[in-house]
């Protein structure tokens, strides 16, 4: 059954560290539309935010596979197909996908198993805080480079609220904020390139009085 045109499948993609399903809210393309990378593909809601999910790939939708408004979709199914030639697209029209759900989403990266949102640090007396890590924003991807930060410390952030500018090895696409609070502290520089997926990013407080005891915090796995 491997007659079927050079193909792949994107998968429903990790757009926070913490995301296991996502609901498809809108689609933004349909089969025989040609994608670059940084086209919107589809806007994914979590439970804490709406995210747009931009392409990485080059190619022509062949087939969408998850239809719009469905909810709970695992990290990792395949949601739409995507072929390099359009004369390819009509061999797609009853494509079924290789894992049919019950597979695990083996495609996501592994992230390093570390990174604990408490820190381990010797004076571990931080106020309460969160660490928000590199994400994977797409399912192949393992490390990314921080192109601009959006935030600075001190700023309130809330769902939605764009951190910074990742670039992968094929787009630069926005990490926008699943969390509500104030920047404690930004672990990584405007510039930095090849950050682990699953490397503090930047800390994050409820209290605004809380941002000065992270004035010189190390995350716990400081290598």
């Amino acid at each position: 059954m491997s007659s079927l045109p050079s193909h792949m499948e994107l998968q429903m993609p990790a757009l926070s560290p913490t995301m296991t399903t996502g609901n498809i809210s809108t689609y933004k393309v349909k089969v025989g539309d040609k994608l670059s990378p940084g086209d919107l593909i589809c806007d994914i809601e979590s439970d804490k935010a709406t995210i747009g999910w931009e392409s990485q790939e080059d190619g022509y939708v062949a087939a969408i596979l998850v239809p719009e408004g469905s909810e709970g979709v695992p990290v990792g199914k395949p949601v739409l197909v995507v072929v390099d030639s359009a004369d390819d697209v009509p061999a797609f029209a009853n494509y079924t996908p290789s894992s049919s759900g019950e597979a695990p989403p083996a495609a996501t990266p592994a992230a390093p198993p570390a990174a604990p949102a408490a820190p381990a640090a010797p004076a571990a007396n931080y106020p309460s805080h969160m660490e928000l890590q590199m994400p994977a924003l797409s399912p192949t991807m393992t490390v990314g480079n921080i192109s601009t930060m959006k935030v600075k410390v001190g700023d309130k952030i809330a769902p939605g609220d764009l951190i910074c500018e990742i670039e992968t090895d094929k787009a630069t696409i926005g990490w926008e904020s699943q969390e509500e609070g104030y920047v404690a502290a930004i672990l990584v520089k405007d510039g930095q390139t090849d950050v682990p997926v699953g490397s503090p990013c930047l800390v994050v407080v409820d209290d605004e009085s809380d941002i000065p005891a992270f004035a010189n915090y190390a995350p716990p796995a400081a290598g």
